[in-house]
């Protein structure tokens, strides 16, 4: 038997399909089988197959169905004993099987391991890397539902195939957020997960609707929440935040607005998530512009230096601030733009964000972190620069 089954599902993706495969072919861990699932290609997926030529390769076409659909019939082919998902667009890192099924093996009490990947633009070059164990996220089912904006994607985990078998799959009524469906299933179902601090993969970030994307990212989300509440038996601890939950989904909703500058929406779904939980409220909504401020350093943030200030500018009416807190809410914005580069080693705008948090709050002048952080996006402006003069 395969020890690793890799699944790529694929819908008229040729030429990043083909990076896709060379990506595991070139794993350090060869024990694996891929299995292409083409959902209804116009493109001749079935002739690329062919000519890589290799026999641990399958293919299987299927009318156009959707992605959960095509992993489902993925998995009913997939002989291995763990599973690995990979979108034809993305990419693994040359020691990620390896890496993984090792720590699996090494420590059988969990069902799935999890770890980093870079974010690479269109043309596959490096924006960022992504190390989520270094914010102290739990992959507990009460973390991942309260103190993250979303599950990693599944590009970065290796499950136990029982574990997979025994949640059924994956739900293929979802068009959307099938990946954090999969998850919550899992968690409640028992299954552990562990951390693996490496970087391990490449997922692909694409132009697109924004607008479109948050209409049926929150319908299907919304939808897996309301499954989460019906169909099982929750901890208290989750029941009991119900409101916050579905109130976090309409603060995410007008996240993403604010970035498209759809201020009408965005500041409908800021009333809303007050409504529906109105801790919000106390100390001048602190803990919401916290989740803004979160989210402002995130892929999906184009302009991060003036996201904030776009949405203290657009604030719904009911909600005011004094002069006193939005100042606080745009310095602490500020800082966190400033650590936030230096923890990705983007030190090209950094000197720009410790300005910009000095002038908010002159106190961070004395912040001996911030100075160190300095001091080394110096040295590395000078390296290059010594170098090319030898």
């Amino acid at each position: 038997m395969t020890n690793i089954s890799v699944l790529i599902p694929t819908y008229n993706r040729r030429n990043t399909l083909i990076e896709a495969i060379k990506s595991v072919l070139n794993q350090t861990y060869q024990d694996f089988e891929i299995i292409i699932i083409d959902d209804g290609s116009q493109e001749p997926v079935r002739k690329i197959i062919d000519n890589i030529n290799d026999t641990r390769i399958k293919y299987i076409y299927q009318e156009n169905s959707g992605v959960s659909v095509a992993r489902n019939t993925g998995l009913n082919f997939a002989s291995g004993d763990f599973i690995s998902f990979l979108d034809d667009d993305d990419r693994f890192l040359p020691r990620k099987l390896e890496i993984q099924v090792k720590a699996l093996i090494e420590n059988p009490e969990f069902g799935a391991v999890v770890s980093g990947h870079q974010v690479i633009d269109e043309g596959g070059e490096v924006v960022r890397e992504e190390k989520p164990w270094k914010f102290n996220i739990g992959l507990d089912l009460e973390s991942t539902l309260f103190k993250s904006f979303g599950i990693t994607s599944l590009l970065n985990v290796l499950f136990l195939r029982t574990w997979i078998d025994n949640v059924h799959g994956f739900d293929p009524i979802l068009k959307t957020c099938q990946d954090m469906d999969l998850w919550y299933r899992l968690l409640l179902a028992g299954c552990r997960m562990k951390w693996i601090p490496e970087v391990l993969s490449q997922y692909r970030i694409h132009k697109q609707n924004i607008s479109h994307d948050i209409q049926i990212t929150s319908k299907y989300l919304e939808k897996i929440y309301d499954n989460l509440f019906t169909r099982h038996v929750l901890p208290s601890s989750i029941y009991t935040r119900k409101g916050e939950l579905y109130a976090r989904l309409n603060v995410i909703r007008a996240m993403r607005y604010y970035e498209i500058c759809d201020f009408l929406n965005a500041k409908k779904s800021l009333n809303k998530a007050i409504e529906q939980w109105p801790k919000y409220q106390s100390n001048e909504y602190f803990d919401l512009f916290m989740m803004f401020i979160h989210w402002q350093n995130s892929i999906w943030v184009r302009n991060k230096n003036q996201y904030l200030k776009k949405v203290m500018n657009n604030l719904p009416q009911k909600l005011k601030i004094s002069d006193k807190a939005r100042r606080n809410i745009l310095a602490t914005g500020a800082k966190s733009l400033f650590f936030d580069a230096y923890w990705h080693n983007n030190f090209d705008p950094i000197r720009k964000y410790w300005m910009q948090a000095i002038a908010l709050d002159p106190l961070f002048l004395l912040n001996r972190g911030g100075w160190s952080i300095i001091f080394k996006s110096l040295i590395n402006q000078y390296k290059p620069q010594q170098e090319y003069d030898r």
